[in-house]
């Protein structure tokens, strides 16, 4: 999980806004909102059908190891490809494949809590993977900034360490073969409900599916634009680069500590829903702060809080999500869906944020737009009944 966020977070925190302002200066920001938008939209929508197709996989090596495998050397091939792009087009094309790659292997591991570790222990699981998660995604953008003078060195990087780590994985945590369960291919009835969970029979997750959209689209645009709201808000004099590198390595060091204290305290209580709507008020006070305050300190401030309400965040809505689960034996594909909810708006919110910040009165307008964002996924919460 901390390999696969870092090819994410490299090259949508840094590596493609270097690679578009090369191809594109006159319109960066646009560009750049388009080939985020695309390609995390390409990705989210395959996300539930590679959690269907593993759910039903049958080998000797378990349901989720063969794609786990096969979709991590495939997606080395694409980094390489995103990395000697030499077009805006090109490069729309090849990220976007990349990212549908990235997305399957997402979609494979991500029900790997729900498939083996017992609900009571589920907070301590989430908060591990949540934390892996997240500081993959910021240490993927603080190593970045290392390779602005050469991207393609950069992709190898990050998908070689992803096909090493998913090699690793196989054979240090080996899954048991799945042959002797019962075959169940999908059919075309199937495929329609592929990414359908009928919000009238199961309520609680389709207010856990708002609440997860809502919150992702609400942080996700300040997150992606954290290079230009250096350059462009607060009139950042250094090298832009290296200060995303800070600041992106101050968002990874909160979730040491909140991840797993969240985590501990969730299973401990057997509550999920305040600290899932506790986190989210964390990362709105955070974003007040540079809206108010524009400086290098006060991003400082931002990312820290940003950081400490995402850790909390994804330790509690873990749990969340696995425990308003329609079907057992549909982990994937509803996990998948729940990934869909995530990435459409992650896919979305940069796209939004060019729009606000081109139309709707600059960064100021986005930071207050993300908060009100935000403030509505935290109530979405509430009004889950069969989870405390």
């Amino acid at each position: 999980m901390f390999t696969l966020s870092a090819c994410f977070g490299a090259p949508s925190g840094v590596l493609i806004a270097v690679q578009v302002a090369e191809l594109a200066p006159a319109d960066k920001v646009q560009v750049f909102g388009l080939i985020s938008a695309v390609s995390a939209l390409a990705s989210s929508v395959v996300t539930p059908l590679g959690g269907a197709l593993s759910d039903r996989t049958r080998s000797r090596f378990g349901r989720r190891t063969p794609w786990i495998t096969v979709t991590a050397l495939t997606a080395l091939l694409g980094m390489a490809a995103t990395g000697a792009a030499g077009s805006v087009a090109v490069l729309l094309v090849v990220w976007s494949v990349t990212n549908v790659l990235l997305g399957v292997l997402q979609a494979v591991l991500t029900p790997l809590v729900a498939d083996r570790i017992p609900v009571a222990r589920r907070g301590k699981a989430s908060a591990y993977q949540g934390v892996a998660w997240l500081v993959g995604n910021t240490v993927g953008m603080a190593a970045a900034s290392q390779f602005t003078l050469s991207v393609l060195t950069g992709y190898l990087v990050f998908g070689g360490a992803l096909a090493a780590a998913a090699l690793l994985f196989v054979v240090v945590a080996p899954e048991p073969s799945s042959l002797d369960q019962p075959r169940n291919p999908i059919t075309l009835s199937d495929l329609k409900a592929l990414y359908w969970v009928s919000p009238r029979s199961h309520r609680d997750f389709a207010w856990v599916f708002t609440a997860r959209a809502l919150y992702h689209l609400g942080y996700g645009g300040p997150l992606y634009f954290l290079l230009y709201l250096l350059e462009d808000h607060i009139g950042y004099g250094g090298d832009a680069a290296e200060a995303v590198a800070v600041l992106a390595l101050l968002i990874a060091a909160p979730p040491l500590l909140a991840g797993p204290l969240v985590g501990w305290l969730t299973d401990r209580s057997g509550r999920r829903k305040p600290y899932v709507i506790g986190s989210t008020v964390v990362m709105c006070v955070g974003m007040a702060v540079p809206l108010i305050w524009p400086t290098w300190p006060a991003m400082i401030v931002f990312v820290v809080l940003l950081g400490t309400g995402l850790g909390g965040y994804y330790s509690s809505d873990g749990v969340l999500m696995t425990l308003v689960l329609p079907r057992a034996e549909d982990t994937g594909k509803d996990m998948g869906v729940f990934l869909l909810s995530s990435g459409v708006a992650l896919s979305l919110a940069p796209f939004m944020a060019s729009l606000v910040v081109t139309h709707l009165g600059g960064y100021p307008a986005l930071f207050v737009t993300s908060i009100v964002i935000l403030a509505l996924a935290a109530l979405a919460v509430l009004p889950v009944r069969g989870v405390r």
